[in-house]
């Protein structure tokens, strides 16, 4: 019986570093996980924040363009309307009296 105590003690030694081992593994597995979790948000949050920011260029250019536009119609109206009542300009046949 002697012989077999230093089995009987090793035995619960290796059974408790194997439980430690795989708690260990465990826990790692668990804190990768969240970290990749964790990336994964960080990532969709930039993505978000890019996407937001290329909205806001898009519309500001719109409105860019669409001041440039409107500032060029008018002024491309108001010299139409100069030459068309300027003294001396040709009058289109309707409006020349007979």
């Amino acid at each position: 019986m002697n012989d077999h105590l230093p089995l009987l003690l090793l035995f619960p030694i290796l059974l408790l570093l194997v439980l430690g081992l795989v708690w260990f593994v465990v826990r790692y597995q668990r804190v990768q996980m969240r970290q990749q979790q964790q990336l994964a948000q960080l990532q969709e949050a930039a993505q978000q924040q890019a996407l937001a920011a290329a909205l806001v260029a898009q519309e500001d250019e719109r409105q860019r363009i669409a001041g440039e536009l409107h500032d060029g119609v008018g002024t491309i109206l108001a010299l139409a309307k100069l030459h068309l009542f300027a003294p001396g300009s040709p009058r289109p046949r309707s409006q020349r009296p007979d």
